[in-house]
C-alpha cells in the first residue's frame, strides 16, 4: 500500500512597508500604514509630525 500525501499550502504573511518621505530636523521621515508621518528621535522613539 502506497502512502499518499497532500502538499501543504504555503502561506505568506505580508508586512506593511513604511516608506521614507524626506527629512525633518535631520531625521528620516517615515510614512506609516495609515499615512501618518513620523521620525525616530534620538531616544529611539517615534515622534509624529503634525500635518
Amino acid at each position: 500500500m502506497e502512502k499518499t500525501t497532500t502538499p501543504k499550502k504555503e502561506t505568506k504573511t505580508t508586512v506593511a512597508k513604511t516608506t521614507t518621505a524626506g527629512t525633518y530636523n535631520g531625521h528620516k521621515v517615515y510614512v506609516g500604514p495609515k499615512g501618518g508621518k513620523y521620525y525616530i528621535n534620538d531616544n529611539g522613539n517615534k515622534t509624529y509630525i503634525k500635518q
